[in-house]
């Protein structure tokens, strides 16, 4: 049973995710600049960004050219382009996965990169040795929300002093949902 949902982790993740596609739209961005229409093979290109556009521009366009010469400084006069402007967004996209919740971390494949967070990866499950515990809280709360209606009972001060896993948040008892999850 699903007895809390960790929103503030959800929108957290949800705003990294939005700067990652951002991160992503300007390396693709540079991978077209550098190596024109050609398909992006991301799971290559977002291991070492700079070192694919090098490789792939220097297969592609530069074969004839002496081995000597410095790629980078090659690709940049042909395309205006600095390659190491791919390995700084790169690391930017790093910083940002790592902070993100483990299970929402993009997976990357070989054309696409799919974007995984989801409000349910962050319920929060009654822990199944718990619940008779909780569901007793919840039948004490019932009982006194029924009271209340009756009496108009003065209470929210002193409940929580009966038992630490009640609480009171917006003038309402609450249980600490925290002690009872998995």
């Amino acid at each position: 049973m699903i007895i809390h949902n960790d929103i503030h982790q959800y929108q957290k993740n949800k705003r990294l995710e939005v700067d990652l596609k951002q991160i992503l739209i300007e390396l693709e961005e540079l991978h077209r600049l550098v190596l024109g229409d050609k398909t992006i093979r991301y799971n290559a290109y977002l291991e070492a960004p700079a070192d694919y556009l090098i490789n792939q521009y220097w297969k592609s366009y530069c074969k004839d050219l002496p081995k000597h010469l410095n790629k980078q400084n090659v690709i940049q006069s042909h395309t205006g382009v600095n390659v190491s402007q791919a390995d700084a967004l790169h690391n930017k996209w790093l910083q940002i996965v790592k902070q993100m919740n483990p299970g929402c971390i993009p997976t990357i494949n070989i054309n696409t990169v799919e974007y995984n967070t989801t409000n349910r990866k962050f319920d929060k499950e009654l822990d199944k040795q718990k619940e008779t515990h909780y569901n007793a809280l919840k039948t004490f709360l019932n009982a006194y929300e029924e009271l209340n209606k009756i009496e108009s009972l003065n209470g929210l001060g002193f409940m929580p002093r009966i038992t630490n896993n009640i609480m009171v948040q917006n003038m309402k008892l609450m249980i600490r949902n925290e002690a009872f999850i998995k």
